[in-house]
């Protein structure tokens, strides 16, 4: 692990501040009062900053002590190979089980309403990767590979056997997808949701291989309670979020997870090793064989992907970025001989599984229909 991670980080760091700011401000009093203030004002600055991140670190300790203790486990903690993966998974046994793999490199929280909806008739699954949520803070590097075996191993060592169908939202459908490579015996059925393409893992700006989550403002940030003041903090904002509205009760356990140093360092690490390895993804047609897939991206829109354009481009550029940013969007279709696309609705917006949950679970619930029929059957309607 790396010693940024350890729990006496903080502690060490702010210590060291008032350590410093003490020696200077004691200094400061044996000199002359011509060069006193040479030493006095670092060593003041070193004295106000010690308080301060003692303060900081004290806040960040108690708010996600004060989590832990207020939202247990709810599932199962899993030996995965000397770290244990949380693993929940509920609803009757049935011919397959459903795993969801949220966004990013984010915690099970964000895809638990789904789950919990598709609980009530399917088994349904999802995992908290190594460093998030309830999980302990896996190996580093997070290397897809190493996601995808302490995947399989959770979801085997919670008891679960194959098939599964997988459902991967967004960088989560790198990952089902890459699952699938890895283990295709174990997949019955790929549900992808407006997924991370490969083809968009190299670009620069909002997405592709930009700065992760593992900035240094950001864990200092964590490390220091400046993520708990609402107007530094995306997610303790007052404005729309529909994924706050579904998770109700939950949002305040996943902020404070989210808010974990180990959290934003497992979700830098895992970033940054596909963008570093453009190989260890899987990119290619026809590499998920005949496995049935079905892809929702979302709903070409102009607006949205002006927004992220590289700047300067010229008309022509222009007119080739969109181009390719509508093909990207269904490029993973080609893996499978067996894939169908279905444009998610329009404005829906690339969180569509909180924006739009029951068409989505349509969608899904008729996959698994196909699947229990034999055969890959045209989904819901798009509406």
């Amino acid at each position: 692990m790396p010693i940024i991670l350890h729990p006496a980080t903080p502690w060490v760091v702010a210590l060291g501040f008032l350590v410093v700011g003490l020696i200077f401000w004691r200094s400061s009093r044996e000199h002359k009062r011509a060069g006193r203030w040479l030493l006095a004002i670092p060593g003041m600055i070193g004295l106000v900053v010690g308080v301060l991140l003692l303060i900081g670190a004290g806040v960040s300790a108690t708010k996600l002590a004060s989590a832990r203790s207020a939202y247990p486990a709810p599932g199962k903690l899993v030996d995965v190979g000397g770290y244990r993966l949380h693993v929940l998974c509920e609803g009757p046994r049935t011919a397959r089980t459903v795993m969801w793999l949220g966004g990013s490199y984010g915690q099970a929280l964000w895809v638990q309403p789904s789950h919990k909806q598709m609980a009530r008739t399917d088994r349904s699954c999802i995992i908290d990767r190594g460093g998030l949520g309830w999980s302990d803070t896996g190996p580093f590097p997070r290397s897809v590979d190493q996601i995808v075996s302490e995947t399989r191993k959770a979801l085997i060592g919670a008891g679960e056997r194959p098939p599964f169908v997988l459902v991967g939202h967004s960088f989560g459908g790198l990952y089902a997808a890459n699952y699938t490579n890895r283990f295709p015996r174990d997949v019955a059925g790929l549900v992808l949701l407006d997924p991370t393409a490969p083809g968009w893992i190299g670009l620069s700006g909002s997405f592709g291989c930009a700065p992760g989550d593992g900035s240094p403002l950001t864990m200092v940030g964590t490390m220091f309670g400046l993520a708990y003041i609402d107007a530094l903090n995306p997610l303790r904002g007052s404005g729309p979020n529909p994924s706050r509205d579904r998770l109700g009760k939950l949002w305040e356990p996943l902020v404070a997870w989210e808010l974990r140093p180990e959290a934003r360092w497992s979700a830098r690490s895992a970033m940054d090793e596909v963008c570093r390895n453009f190989y260890s993804i899987v990119r290619t047609p026809g590499a998920l064989g005949d496995v049935p897939m079905l892809l929702i991206p979302q709903t070409p829109d102009i607006a949205q992907q002006t927004k992220y354009a590289p700047p300067g481009l010229s008309p022509a550029e222009r007119k080739n970025y969109f181009q390719f940013m509508r093909t990207v969007s269904t490029e993973m279709a080609a893996m499978s001989s067996r894939s169908h696309v279905v444009f998610a609705p329009k404005d829906a917006g690339h969180l569509f599984l909180d924006t739009q949950p029951e068409w989505t679970m349509a969608q899904v619930r008729g996959f698994l229909k196909s699947l229990d029929e034999g055969a890959q059957g045209q989904p819901t309607p798009r509406r």
